[in-house]
């Protein structure tokens, strides 16, 4: 089981994003701030962040982190932010 951080930018006004929030909810994800989450899954953050993408926009952003070091991110401002 990996501990996982997920992370969103809901960018689609008006979009309902219930589904998303139910996703999360069956991953076992509790929410800590506005649109970050905790979870722990027998799952990759690659494979976590696919799953959570096909209940978003295209326009959204999302960033899933495995807590031991590795990540997965789509649609970020700075698509390389461990490079700085």
């Amino acid at each position: 089981m990996s501990k996982m951080l997920a992370s969103y930018d809901l960018r689609k006004p008006g979009r309902n994003y219930q589904p998303l929030y139910a996703r999360l909810d069956a991953w076992g994800a509790k929410r800590v701030l506005e649109s970050v989450w905790i979870l722990t899954a027998n799952a990759s953050p690659e494979e976590v962040g696919n799953d959570l993408l096909a209940y978003m926009d295209v326009s959204d952003g999302l960033l899933v982190v495995g807590l031991d070091g590795s990540a997965a991110w789509s649609n970020v401002q700075n698509p390389n932010p461990l490079a700085a």
